[in-house]
């Protein structure tokens, strides 16, 4: 593949539904959405729209047979988004992908309150311990919750819950810590459920399938109460 002759690592997907599956299992970033723009159930523009509050940093570039006035004409994408019209060289297609990828990402209105302090508190209970965030969970203050994860999981803390109601914003790398501190406390006989989702959290977890595969609970003493 000529991309990844150019040095680039790829996530292939075979349609909408399980991009936004693969999305979900990295953890960590996604420099470029390259999608058709007309595909079965989702179109391309859906997906990019669905996976733009986890992935700020990901920038998109649409391919499709038709022209890129057709396009625009009817609405399916707005003037001056990144297209490639089929069929084009494999040289075409890396110098546009370098091309996107050297502009600057994208401005997206975002949810995230401005200069929340973000703090992490830790109860010990019988049954669990009690990890709770609040702040905003992103690229900046990921790191300082698995840190947190890990040092109770090396002490043998395995029976944790997470309580998101207090977090303001949930973006990939947030939700990429708790997934990796889910696994490694499966891995250890455990595992990590989550409760207090707020709608938005709800929101990015149902469009990445985790809510499928994480615990989730309504409230904290839910949550608490199926460790008994």
């Amino acid at each position: 593949d000529i991309l990844q002759e150019k040095g680039y690592a790829l996530l292939e997907a075979r349609d909408a539904e399980e991009a936004i599956l693969v999305s979900g299992r990295r953890c960590g970033p996604i420099h470029l959405l390259l999608t058709d723009v007309v595909m079965p159930g989702i179109s391309g523009r859906m997906l990019a729209e669905r996976l733009a509050p986890l992935r700020p940093e990901m920038r998109v570039l649409y391919m499709s047979g038709y022209t890129e006035n057709a396009i625009v004409h009817h609405g399916v994408l707005d003037h001056g988004t990144a297209y490639l019209q089929k069929p084009f060289s494999a040289e075409t297609l890396a110098q546009k992908v370098r091309e996107v990828l050297e502009t600057v990402p994208p401005k997206r209105e975002s949810t995230k309150a401005p200069d929340q302090e973000f703090q992490i508190q830790v109860t010990h209970s019988s049954h669990a311990v009690v990890i709770a965030p609040t702040g905003a969970l992103d690229m900046d203050s990921a790191p300082q919750m698995k840190r947190t994860l890990e040092s109770l999981l090396d002490a043998g803390k395995t029976k944790l819950v997470v309580d998101l109601s207090g977090i303001t914003y949930l973006d990939s790398e947030g939700l990429g810590a708790l997934v990796r501190g889910m696994k490694r406390a499966r891995e250890l006989g455990g595992d990590l459920r989550l409760c207090g989702l707020p709608e938005d959290a709800r929101r990015t977890l149902e469009v990445t399938r985790l809510d499928k595969q994480m615990a989730v609970y309504p409230t904290r003493e839910h949550a608490v109460a199926s460790w008994g």
